[in-house]
């Protein structure tokens, strides 16, 4: 979501976890692709500058990379959903069997 969501919708800065140094999924992913070199410049030092991390989020973004993590999250969602089927009938299996459709709600509503 620090990605993708207004500062509104996070409440907090978005970005935010960037400039924390949590280093999350996309942008581990990121720093793997072709922009991987100029992304590990920009992150050199830390604090970070609100400028680079903005120009981390924008490759991140243009890389593809935030879709290439909800695709991951989508198929793992359906196939913890199939397994949360053979649990036996207790209140747990019906909370786990709508959380991971609730996540993936959160971040479709958050992005812009």
């Amino acid at each position: 979501l620090d990605l993708v969501a207004t500062d509104e919708f996070l409440g907090k800065p978005a970005g935010s976890d960037i400039g924390e140094g949590k280093f999350t999924l996309p942008l581990l992913y990121a720093l793997e692709g072709t922009d991987g070199p100029h992304i590990r410049e920009l992150l050199a030092e830390h604090p970070y500058t609100a400028g680079a991390i903005d120009e981390v989020i924008r490759m991140i973004r243009a890389g593809g990379f935030v879709d290439q993590v909800l695709d991951e999250a989508r198929t793992r969602a359906l196939t913890a959903a199939s397994v949360i089927t053979d649990l036996p009938p207790i209140p747990a299996r019906s909370v786990l069997s709508g959380l991971g459709d609730y996540l993936l709600a959160q971040v479709e509503q958050a992005r812009f």
